[in-house]
């Protein structure tokens, strides 16, 4: 298997770019031979397939670029949408996101520059990351069926981790997909360049192109199908492990984001009829944790929430502190009304500095960190999802009764008082949409929503997004705003797309790359 190792290599340009392969892959990199059982490729998929669960780490846990030594999954997206905004005057950082993000936060044509606009590398993380897992699926899946079963449990055993390989090469191809291809839109899918794809675990010696969207799409449902075959009737090992209705929910999504709504609604209501629960926020006490892993809502996680130490304010124990890097952005903040319970469990104060608003939906505060997060920010299936899925598709579909009783049922656990939900055509559409951008805060789905959006039919949107970023001088040992330069994002911008990294591009030419417009700010506010 040690050329084996090597087959991302082409997709994710040079060795020395690949992420590490584990302990584990190495101990059985020399010989197929190695995998013994199954339960050896069922460690290889959960040591080196899944998204790693990210550490909260003390401020001092920093390395001296101000950089978590830990994975960071896919927070990018976070940085991209109009969720977040920077709190200006504050330079402290505890994520270490405020010069990595730079380019993605500012939508530059080229990632991986600094504020200055030189090239520090990082572009290719996401990349790499997401192909390396594709590749270890691909490894299991080509192992899998050649492994012994003795016993029932080896038959159950063998097919829940195929099924789960075939589930996250699925997931990992989706969000290749939409990080580097432009929105799936059903007239033009045919033509789009999407994704290179790669089913083998083998080095294959060619130069690879990107192949259409409409195939990467058709691979992933093709993936979900053998992953619903394989997981039909085991059962839930954890929420740290896809089962079927992970499954079904995350086809679901897939159908959404195709525009194809009436099997998006079916594969919906059959989440539902898997497990409908919801979490009423009458319930739940003030500053506790809206998501968590034992939440009648969660379906599947992976990753961690990092997200939420860009939030927090920090107090050190020798008594000084600092203020939260960011905060939820005016726009996000004025959707919650005053009668959701949302306003005050996903977004408000923070503990010692007291300002607003922030967000407090996962592990808000520094009180609040432990030493795991234990749902993701980047790809957490929740039940609330197969509602507003469900709604969106029957709306779209013409069954506007469905939608509308989907979203009260949902709504009743998140307002003071049910609403009755009585509106039709676009009206419908965008309260929907405002639904998903006030229930999904920092989860992943935003940036993802946005780009979708300007290609849905009969409604297309789109909406400009600002973000401003502040230089500092230092005057006395203390770091002060210098300005702050402001970008924007405009309407059905090309850069809701991202340019292939450039040790991609460099080192497998025939791959290409997406336009993506240079930019400066367009407006500065000096101090």
């Amino acid at each position: 298997m040690k050329k084996n190792i090597k087959t991302s290599i082409l997709l994710v340009a040079a060795a020395a770019t690949m992420a590490s392969c584990s302990d584990f892959l190495e101990e059985y990199s020399q010989d197929k031979a190695q995998v013994e059982t199954w339960k050896d490729l069922d460690e290889l998929l959960l040591g080196d397939g899944f998204l790693e669960p990210v550490l909260f780490l003390d401020p001092g846990d920093y390395n001296s670029s101000g950089s978590a030594q830990t994975p960071r999954n896919l927070d990018i997206i976070h940085f991209m949408s109009d969720e977040i905004k920077e709190n200006v005057g504050v330079d402290y950082d505890q994520g270490g996101f405020r010069t990595r993000m730079f380019s993605y936060f500012t939508w530059q044509r080229e990632l991986g520059v600094d504020e200055d606009l030189r090239y520090t590398g990082g572009d290719d993380s996401q990349w790499n990351t997401l192909y390396s897992k594709i590749n270890t699926c691909n490894m299991v899946l080509s192992l899998i069926d050649e492994q012994p079963e003795t016993t029932d449990e080896d038959v159950a055993g063998k097919q829940r981790v195929k099924g789960e390989a075939y589930f996250l090469r699925a997931a990992y191809y989706f969000l290749l997909a939409n990080l580097y291809a432009q929105p799936y839109d059903p007239q033009t899918a045919a033509s789009t360049p999407g994704v290179p794809i790669k089913l083998t675990e083998y080095v294959e010696d060619r130069d690879f192109v990107r192949d259409p969207l409409d195939k990467v799409y058709a691979q992933v449902l093709d993936d979900l199908e053998r992953a619903e075959e394989c997981l039909t009737g085991k059962a839930r090992v954890s929420v740290y492990r896809p089962d079927l209705t992970a499954t079904i929910l995350l086809r679901s999504r897939v159908l959404l984001y195709m525009q194809n709504w009436e099997e998006a609604a079916r594969e919906a209501q059959r989440v539902l009829d898997l497990q409908d629960g919801l979490l009423d926020l009458h319930t739940l006490a003030e500053g506790a944790d809206a998501l968590y892993r034992d939440s009648p809502e969660t379906i599947f996680s992976m990753g961690g929430y990092l997200i939420s130490v860009a939030f927090a304010d920090y107090r050190s124990q020798y008594g000084g502190g600092e203020e939260a890097g960011y905060l939820v952005s005016d726009e996000m903040a004025a959707l919650y009304q005053h009668d959701d319970l949302r306003s005050r469990h996903y977004i408000g104060t923070s503990e010692l500095f007291r300002q607003s608003p922030v967000f407090l939906k996962v592990s808000g505060q520094q009180s609040a960190w432990g030493t795991y997060n234990e749902v993701s920010d980047c790809f957490l299936l929740r039940t609330p999802e197969a509602y507003l899925t469900l709604a969106e598709a029957s709306a779209f579909s013409g069954n506007e009764p469905t939608a509308q009783r989907a979203l009260k049922t949902f709504l009743a656990t998140r307002m003071e008082t049910t609403p009755e939900v009585t509106a039709t055509g676009n009206a419908l559409i965008d309260l929907i949409r405002n639904e998903r951008a006030r229930e999904f805060l920092l989860e992943g789905h935003r940036w993802f929503d946005l780009r979708r959006y300007t290609v849905c039919q009969p409604y297309p949107w789109s909406k400009p997004i600002e973000h401003g970023y502040t230089y500092y001088t230092t005057v006395n040992y203390e770091n002060i705003p210098l300005r702050t330069d402001y970008y924007r994002l405009e309407t059905n911008d090309q850069a809701y797309t991202l340019p292939l990294p450039r040790s991609v591009i460099e080192f497998q030419v025939s791959l290409g790359d997406n336009p993506r417009p240079s930019r400066k700010p367009y407006r500065t506010e000096n101090y």
